[in-house]
């Protein structure tokens, strides 16, 4: 993508478009801190971005849902597993 940094009032701007601000995980209209690190300019996000299920869930669509994904065959249940007993050795001739 391309853009042109312009003069707006005594700042400078760049436009950016909505889908890629939204690719990026942000917002129109959110808080970020812009810094400048090795001659780039980095933004980082104020405040983390809360999600609405209802809203996430009102979204799904035919085009952007999909069907059953397999993974495999199942494992072994999770949990610990049992330590093998080692073998009493007795030896010959010793009396307790």
């Amino acid at each position: 993508m391309k853009s042109v940094i312009r003069k707006w009032g005594s700042n400078a701007a760049l436009l950016l478009p909505v889908t890629s601000i939204e690719e990026a995980g942000y917002r129109v209209g959110q808080r970020v801190e812009v810094n400048v690190s090795r001659g780039r300019i980095v933004i980082h996000p104020l405040e983390k971005l809360e999600y609405d299920l209802e809203t996430l869930v009102g979204s799904i669509t035919d085009a952007n849902s999909h069907g059953e994904v397999s993974f495999g065959l199942p494992m072994a249940p999770l949990g610990p597993v049992p330590a093998k007993k080692k073998p009493r050795v007795r030896r010959a001739g010793l009396r307790q």
